[in-house]
């Protein structure tokens, strides 16, 4: 069994995205060492580099990153198609046509956290990836419904890096949003969930 996951849900437009291949046995046990190959979709620009090729992990995951890709390389129904081969150790092979939805538009945004497990006194470390070269980009860290904090970061190369420190108000489940705001006023977001456990917590 092959699943495919786009780190934000869906492709974003114009940017890199990473894509988490999940292989696992008809009986749901992860399948180690596997080798995966992602083939972008037919008639991409020739620029965008061959299939990226690697193996999955412990937990039978391999993170393939895929070139950018604008709407000119999605399906009508706005969808990004790629086909994924997979052999695992015995040779078996399996290849699938994956169909995932893709954003809308010139620009877009994604919002990468180093970790989505964490606990109270560490900081978590967030990167925000543009297809803006510069402007402000503003962070909401929600809890419970509520607003918990806010701050600005300014992009530099269509990139900016913040560091999140986890005080004891913070412990639990947190959503970090980040969005900008696009000169015709329409907003470009991103949203990365982690969970805060307390000081004493074992996080793996």
């Amino acid at each position: 069994i092959v699943t495919v996951v786009p780190e934000a849900g869906e492709i974003k437009p114009n940017l890199e995205n990473d894509l988490y291949v999940v292989v696992a046995t008809p009986d749901g046990d992860p399948v180690r060492g596997a080798a995966v190959r992602v083939v972008p979709p037919i008639g991409i620009a020739s620029s965008v580099p061959l299939p990226r090729v690697g193996k999955t992990d412990e937990a039978g995951v391999c993170l393939a990153r895929v070139e950018p890709l604008g709407p000119s390389h999605f399906l009508p129904e706005g969808q990004a198609r790629f086909r994924v081969e997979v052999r695992d150790p015995a040779g078996h092979t399996l290849v699938r046509q994956v169909g995932l939805s893709a954003g809308q538009g010139e620009h877009a945004l994604l919002l990468r956290a180093d970790r989505a497990l964490a606990k109270v006194g560490e900081s978590v470390e967030f990167t925000v990836i543009s297809t803006k070269q510069k402007g402000t980009t503003y962070i909401d860290v929600i809890r419970d419904n509520q607003t918990i904090l806010t701050q600005a970061v300014e992009l530099s190369g269509g990139r900016s890096q913040f560091a999140l420190p986890l005080s004891h108000d913070l412990q639990g489940t947190l959503e970090v949003h980040a969005y900008q705001i696009l000169p015709d006023e329409n907003i470009i977001r991103d949203t990365r969930r982690i969970y805060v456990a307390p000081a004493g917590d074992l996080v793996v």
